[in-house]
C-alpha cells in the first residue's frame, strides 16, 4: 500500500496485512512523479481519499490499467473506471463521471475487516438491555466520547458501559475522571482495541452508540441497536442509509446533541423488543458477502 506521510499507527495497522511504502512528499506533482517509478501498466490501482481531485485522477490513471476510487461524498468529477461507495445509494444520480465508469454501492459492498464480516453469520437474541458500548472513533476530536458516557452514567437502566478510543484520543485524563466517578455502573475503557476485541465488545453489549462512520457499519455487521448521528459531512451517506434501513435510531448531530438529549435516547433503546428489531433489521440489510461481490468486480476489471 501507498501512503504519504501517514500516522505510524496507521502504518502499524496497514503492516499488519501487508507492506506499506511511504512516499513523504509535499506536492501532487512529486507524488505523481513518484508514483509513475512504482506502477506499471497492468495493475489496478485503488485511490482512497479526499485529496484526489479530477487532475490527480488523470494523471494517475495514465499509469495503470484500470482505477478504482473508494468514496463517500460524490463531491468532485471522476476520472475513475469504478467508484465504490458503500453509502447511500440516493447519492448515484448525483456522481459525476465518465460514461463507462461503473458505481456500485450501498451495503452490499460493505467495506470492513474480515472479524465483522466473520460476525455476521452470529444470530443475536435480545432479552435483556443492561451494558453499552461506545466508540467514537480513534480519534474523536470533539470528545463525544465524554458526552455519552455522561449520559450514559445518568441512565436508569445500564449496569455496563464499554468504551474503546484510539492511540490518538487526546481527553483520556477528563475522561478517566468521569470513569473514576462512576458508582452505580460499572465502566471498561480499552485503547487501541484489534477488530476481534471490538466484536467481542459489541457481542457483550445490546446498545452500541458511534458515529455514522466505518464503526457503525462494523456494529451492523455484529449486531446492536445502534445510536448514531454524525460529526462531520462525510458521514451523511452512511447516517442517511442507517436511518432509511432502519438499522439505528439516530440523534442527528453529535456536536449539537446535549447529554440530556442523548439519555432521552438511550431510555427510548431499554426495551428489549426494539433492540431486537433495530438487530433484525441489521441482519437483513447485511448479509457478509460484500467482500464477495468486490473480489468479483476486481476480478473483471483484471480479465
Amino acid at each position: 500500500m501507498i501512503v504519504n506521510k501517514a500516522d505510524d499507527a496507521i502504518k502499524h495497522f496497514i503492516n499488519q496485512t501487508c507492506l506499506v511504502k511511504d512516499i513523504e512528499v509535499n506536492s501532487k506533482a512529486e507524488e505523481l512523479a513518484i508514483l509513475s517509478t512504482l506502477l506499471a501498466g497492468d495493475d489496478l490501482l485503488v485511490i482512497d481519499g479526499y485529496d484526489f481531485d479530477e487532475e490527480y485522477q488523470s494523471g494517475v490513471k495514465k499509469m495503470v490499467n484500470k482505477l478504482i476510487a473508494i468514496d463517500d461524498l460524490a463531491d468532485r468529477k471522476f476520472e475513475a473506471d469504478v467508484i465504490i461507495n458503500h453509502g447511500d445509494i440516493n447519492v448515484l444520480p448525483i456522481y459525476q463521471k465518465l460514461p463507462h465508469t461503473k458505481i456500485y454501492s450501498g451495503l452490499d459492498y460493505l467495506i470492513v475487516r474480515p472479524e465483522f464480516l466473520d460476525a455476521v453469520t452470529q444470530k443475536r437474541q435480545i432479552t435483556v438491555v443492561d451494558t453499552a458500548f461506545i466508540c467514537m472513533g480513534g480519534a474523536d476530536p470533539f470528545n463525544i466520547t465524554e458526552k455519552v458516557l455522561e449520559a450514559c452514567l445518568r441512565s436508569t437502566f445500564l449496569k455496563k458501559v464499554i468504551i474503546v478510543t484510539g492511540s490518538v484520543y487526546k481527553n483520556k485524563s477528563n475522561l478517566q475522571t468521569l470513569i473514576s466517578s462512576a458508582d452505580r455502573i460499572k465502566v471498561e475503557h480499552i485503547e487501541n482495541a484489534d477488530a476481534r476485541q471490538i466484536v467481542n465488545c459489541i457481542q457483550q453489549s445490546q446498545i452500541a452508540v458511534s458515529t455514522a462512520s466505518s464503526i457503525a457499519l462494523e456494529i451492523c455487521c455484529v449486531k446492536a441497536a445502534l445510536l448514531c448521528g454524525t460529526v462531520i459531512d462525510n458521514q451523511n451517506s452512511i447516517h442517511s442509509q442507517l436511518i432509511r434501513s432502519q438499522c439505528c435510531i439516530s440523534v442527528g448531530s453529535w456536536i449539537n446533541a446535549e447529554v440530556d438529549d442523548i439519555k432521552e435516547q438511550l431510555e427510548v433503546m431499554n426495551d428489549p423488543m426494539l433492540v431486537q428489531k433495530i438487530v433484525d433489521n441489521q441482519s437483513v440489510c447485511v448479509d457478509g458477502k460484500s467482500n464477495e461481490r468486490i473480489l468479483e468486480i476486481f476480478r473483471e476489471l483484471a480479465d
